[in-house]
């Protein structure tokens, strides 16, 4: 093992392995009866000890397996000194500015892992996580967190009130601030943009958000097909009324406006007259065609129960058609 060249080509050889695939009894099998014949022009056996001390000198340890930190050296100095690249721009043309966006929580019990102790000492820590705070904030590159001074708020005109960071602290609970909602995070928004035109005056900011179910919320008056209902029903009786009509084209291709709900008067016993606002249900809305497909679907949940009927029939086969 004190060949040069035979060091080259077990080095090489355990670099073709796959991390959870290294161990010392493949390379003892790769260098007697590959790389020494070919070297050396003889076989020799090698101890996996001596196998194993050799890459313990190459800097190389059997390990336990743990979830850490990738360092791929974009981060170092002289890296980022090539980096570096001054946006050459056209006339009508402005930087873009990346602001990342993150909610974490902290809790009242969070400590370290490891701590240190004497040999007869021990700490009893409490078993729940405790009172918990989120922080919802803005990043940019250039400045950090988003923020302004008192000056630049009075410079532009804004009130005394207006928040200088767009930092937010929410204590979430029922018992607390209630439950972060996507119109918290559209009023955070506004306040973190109306930040970064006064911060970057010739930019355009780019926003960039996780994959939450906040960030990806529709308005409560949104058109969304599932919280449609299936049959009509009473506005006030809607998780989601729509306020907002809808269109559709004639059959000379002209917008034709299109309510979602209709009045239907009613009489007390009293004789006094009122009218109630019912949403129109998809079911009874939609064409003839729809309505089918929906029937197909709803009789076809009956067939794996033992249900006869004249409208039940068993063929054969889905491609054949019996003659009765």
């Amino acid at each position: 093992m004190n060949d040069e060249d035979v060091k080259k080509r077990c080095l090489s050889f355990w670099k073709t392995l796959d991390p959870p695939k290294r161990s010392a009894i493949l390379l003892k099998k790769e260098l007697e009866t590959k790389i020494l014949p070919d070297l050396l022009g003889t076989t020799r056996n090698v101890s996996e000890r001596t196998i194993i001390s050799h890459f313990h000198d190459r800097g190389y340890g059997y390990q336990r397996y743990t979830k850490n930190i990738y360092y791929d050296g974009h981060e170092r100095s002289d890296v980022q000194e090539n980096r570096i690249e001054e946006p050459v721009l056209n006339e009508f043309q402005k930087e873009h500015a990346l602001c990342t966006h993150d909610e974490p929580t902290f809790y009242s019990n969070d400590s370290k892992n490891d701590i240190w102790l004497a040999d007869s000492e021990s700490v009893l820590r409490k078993k729940g996580p405790g009172g918990s705070i989120m922080v919802s904030d803005f990043l940019c590159p250039c400045h950090e967190p988003l923020k302004m001074t008192a000056a630049d708020r009075s410079k532009h005109g804004l009130p005394d009130n207006f928040p200088l960071q767009a930092r937010v602290f929410f204590k979430a609970g029922k018992n607390k601030e209630g439950w972060w909602t996507n119109e918290d995070m559209l009023k955070q928004l506004e306040a973190a943009i109306v930040i970064f035109k006064i911060i970057h005056p010739k930019c355009i900011g780019v926003f960039a958000f996780d994959q939450s179910s906040n960030h990806s919320a529709y308005p409560n008056d949104a058109l969304v097909a599932s919280r449609m209902t299936l049959h009509d029903k009473k506005e006030p009786e809607l998780v989601y009324p729509f306020k907002r009509r809808g269109y559709t084209y004639d059959s000379d291709g002209f917008i034709v406006p299109q309510n979602f709900y209709y009045e239907q008067g009613y009489r007390t016993r009293d004789g006094k007259r009122y009218k109630v606002s019912f949403m129109n249900g998809v079911k009874e809305s939609t064409v003839l065609f729809f309505v089918f497909v929906f029937d197909v679907f709803s009789s076809s949940d009956y067939y794996p129960l033992p249900i006869v009927a004249v409208f039940f029939i068993n063929y054969k086969s889905h491609r054949r058609i019996g003659l009765n």
